[in-house]
């Protein structure tokens, strides 16, 4: 609210100062008025005055800049405090409403309401003898994360009941939800970066543009995912059950995917270089326009030649030598390094 209304005060006030030039601009003797307009109603002369008090009869006043600035800079710290506490106060009233929910049987309900309060935004909080963090306070806004580390930590404590919950957009980063239910989970654009996801079940997930980087998911439940546009660069995949999984732009950069079951799994135009497949199970997979430079795939069963000479980029990838010899037959070009 009180962005909002800080908003408006600021476009009303340089709309009457365009307005009130243009006016002074289009008559004779414009410029003189509009410095007298800016002298008169800016603060300069009420500030120079308080650096130079006017001669009285007798003797100068003293000066009390000094005062005034103090004065005006505590004004300013207790209406940067004000916001901050109200949106303080604002954001722990509705995680307490959802703490509540949780002990109902709508505790599903309660914990999806928990990604939107972690991105209310909240201003910095202003310390009295840090006068930048008031200027910040009063400018800027950035996640209240004292309480986004609670909330991460009421997903953690329900790892076990994270089924068919609305986690679209959660911030988790590094989220301890080893062995977690999150069986048709909305993951959306959720940041789970460096999350410890081994042993979870995922599958049947929703994981769209979801972030995975560095995230571990060995041992995961993956089957029949849908995470077309995911982030798993580096991601621990090692074991990891794919099978049905949609992947279609995800990046898999660097990825383990050691002894993964990839059965069925759409994998077009997927970036997949630098990726370790040793030993992953690849029958009837799709690998049309997918990017294997200097991928790791020897090991690897089930892999047709057919559907290995649809991918964009085979160069300096490792492949058993029966499989490779068959693929440049069909698709040499693959190998040269050039179609990227």
């Amino acid at each position: 609210m009180f962005q909002v209304m800080d908003l408006i005060a600021v476009l009303l006030g340089w709309t009457i100062i365009g307005m009130v030039s243009l006016f002074a601009i289009n008559f004779n003797g414009g410029k003189k008025i509009l410095r007298w307009i800016v002298w008169e109603f800016s603060g300069l002369r009420f500030i120079r005055e308080k650096i130079f008090p006017p001669r009285t009869m007798h003797t100068r006043p003293p000066a009390t800049f000094i005062f005034w600035l103090i004065g005006a800079y505590l004004a300013l710290f207790g209406w940067a405090s004000l916001k901050y506490e109200l949106r303080v106060a604002k954001i722990e009233n509705r995680a307490n409403i959802v703490f509540l929910q949780l002990s109902s049987p709508a505790y599903k309900k309660a914990l999806g309401r928990i990604p939107g309060l972690q991105h209310i935004s909240c201003p910095p909080a202003p310390l009295l003898l840090k006068p930048a963090t008031v200027y910040y306070s009063l400018t800027r806004t950035a996640k209240y994360l004292q309480m986004v580390n609670i909330l991460i930590e009421t997903i953690e404590d329900w790892k076990k009941s994270l089924d068919t919950v609305e986690l679209q957009g959660a911030y988790l980063p590094s989220a301890r939800l080893w062995e977690a239910n999150l069986q048709e989970a909305n993951l959306k654009d959720a940041d789970l970066r460096h999350a410890q996801l081994w042993d979870a079940n995922l599958q049947d997930a929703v994981a769209w543009d979801a972030n995975f980087e560095n995230a571990n998911l060995k041992d995961a439940d993956l089957r029949g995912a849908d995470l077309r546009g995911a982030n798993l660069r580096n991601a621990n995949l090692r074991n990891a059950n794919l099978q049905d999984a949609d992947l279609r732009n995800a990046c898999l950069i660097m990825a383990d995917l050691r002894d993964a079951n990839l059965k069925n799994a759409d994998l077009r135009e997927a970036g997949l270089s630098q990726a370790n497949l040793a030993g992953a199970i690849l029958k009837n997979s799709r690998l049309w326009n997918a990017d294997l430079r200097q991928a790791n795939l020897q090991g690897a069963t089930y892999l047709q030649p057919e559907s290995l000479a649809k991918a964009q980029d085979l160069y300096q990838a490792q492949l058993d030598l029966k499989i490779k010899t068959q693929v440049q037959k069909i698709s040499p070009h693959l190998f040269q390094g050039s179609n990227r």
